[in-house]
């Protein structure tokens, strides 16, 4: 069991690819990443050619994304998860104060993602698609069935049926399908 949860305690804080701000991996595959972002003042955003961007907002009050040809992008509202593209510079303007983002990152070619935020009020089965899937405790009280209880951002791998029981809590499911 313990290889399937990843505590967000143990994440290690690594800056982003341009250096301009903070991100701790959650887990990566081929061609893939889930990841935590922090957004501390205003920066451009590291650009991933080729590749589709889920962002959802986790903590703070959000921020505002510019890009250059296509309209802007608001996250004012937690748990609400958004798609852009990765081709896209986008300069991130915060408003008023630090913000967390969850982030799914991930080649178009070979994958197709997405997040979908789920509610917990005492017993949720997942089960994974044809990929890689991730749960991610955004609040509440969650535990795997049988196993141990989840802090606050904890992560569990969808390797199979999964059974997490809890109390008003929320997760986002990070979910990825390969492309034949």
């Amino acid at each position: 069991m313990p290889d399937r949860l990843r505590r967000f305690a143990d994440l290690d804080v690594t800056p982003w690819r341009n250096g301009l701000g903070r991100k701790a991996d959650i887990v990566t595959g081929e061609g893939w990443q889930l990841s935590f972002a922090w957004i501390d003042g205003p920066a451009p955003f590291s650009t991933y050619a080729g590749q589709e961007r889920i962002i959802a907002l986790l903590e703070g009050p959000g921020c505002r994304l510019d890009f250059a040809g296509h309209p802007p992008l608001v996250l004012d509202r937690p748990a609400s998860p958004t798609t852009f593209s990765g081709d896209w510079p986008a300069l991130c303007e915060p408003f008023g104060g630090p913000s967390m983002v969850l982030n799914l990152i991930a080649e178009r070619a070979r994958w197709r993602g997405s997040v979908e935020i789920l509610e917990l009020e005492e017993e949720l089965a997942l089960v994974p698609l044809a990929g890689p899937s991730h749960a991610v405790l955004l609040e509440g009280e969650a535990a795997i069935a049988n196993g141990p209880a989840l802090a606050r951002h904890d992560t569990v791998v969808v390797a199979g049926r999964l059974v997490l029981q809890g109390k008003r809590a929320r997760l986002a499911l990070a979910r990825l399908a390969p492309l034949a």
